[in-house]
């Protein structure tokens, strides 16, 4: 069986443009092509993606590419069938919507070779200030605590040890809990040669809004590392009122005072978005706490 010396997942849904622009990025990478492979895992997208992932394989066939097509139940899901393919001893995540510099494999690497205490390593995922507005979303961070899975790489051994990622969590939050729980067995380094970009994305309107179902992932992470949780949030209830219908609202708020003078349809548009997202949850919220209690009244029944 050929040994690589990473192995990259990257899961995808529906986004067949972007998840090429991605994988175009590994062709300028300085790690020679032969020491890692790709595995795009295809999260039952039932479009073109796939289509186009074989057609990018056959004219790339310099790069070891592996195209993995599930039914749709959610990255985390998606990972975890990556993590079973792979077969190196360092796994590397990014995203479908992202771009790797060209040295980001060697810096995974390289770090990761110089540091064998670490269980994993993350880097800094940048974005393009030009072209973001209040109405884009994208990743933007520096800071050491935090290794969203778009620049995250991993030794398969801790992956093996604890499950791979949880596949309770709807869309997301299944980040922060694979750390969470690897931070428990050792320390995450943290590399700033390991770059990768996130350009900003507007989603509709509709999208936006259905992304607030994504917050019931708070809940599951408080049941499932309490004590964790407790320390970063308190509670999910103060979290989706304080930092989220609050914090959040005002930061962003503030951060679109610039194109007042320039385009104030945006601040209004804005603001829709905001009083939207607020009232689905609202809507949404005696859901996500009754499912909250029935998933603790079966674990505690077990």
């Amino acid at each position: 069986m050929t040994k690589f010396d990473i192995s990259v997942v990257i899961p995808t849904y529906k986004r067949p443009r972007l998840v090429i622009r991605c994988l175009n990025s590994f062709l300028k990478q300085n790690f020679s092509q032969n020491r890692f492979e790709i595995l795009v895992v295809d999260d039952g997208s039932g479009d073109e993606t796939g289509d186009q992932i074989r057609a990018w394989k056959q004219r790339n066939k310099i790069i070891n590419l592996t195209y993995i097509s599930q039914e749709n139940a959610g990255p985390a899901s998606a990972r975890n069938r990556g993590i079973e393919k792979a077969k190196a001893e360092i796994i590397a995540f990014t995203d479908d919507d992202c771009e790797v510099d060209f040295d980001w494999l060697s810096a995974v690497f390289e770090y990761l070779k110089n540091n064998l205490n670490k269980l994993g390593v993350g880097g800094i995922t940048y974005t393009d200030p030009a072209k973001t507005t209040p109405l884009t979303s994208q990743i933007s961070n520096s800071i050491e605590i935090d290794f969203p899975t778009c620049n995250v790489a991993y030794r398969a051994s801790i992956l093996e040890e604890i499950g791979g990622f949880d596949e309770t969590y709807p869309v997301t939050n299944e980040d922060i809990d694979i750390t969470w729980r690897i931070l428990e067995k050792g320390e995450i380094g943290h590399e700033k040669k390991m770059r990768v970009k996130h350009p900003p994305r507007r989603d509709s309107f509709i999208k936006t809004i259905k992304g607030v179902r994504n917050l019931e992932g708070e809940f599951i992470l408080w049941e499932r590392l309490t004590e964790r949780y407790k320390k970063e949030h308190i509670h999910p209830l103060y979290f989706l009122f304080f930092h989220y219908t609050l914090k959040l609202s005002v930061k962003r708020l503030v951060k679109a005072t610039p194109y007042l003078a320039k385009n104030p349809f945006i601040n209004l548009w804005l603001l829709v978005i905001l009083i939207s997202e607020r009232v689905y949850l609202l809507y949404l919220l005696p859901g996500f706490i009754y499912r909250s209690y029935i998933r603790r009244c079966k674990k505690n029944n077990e």
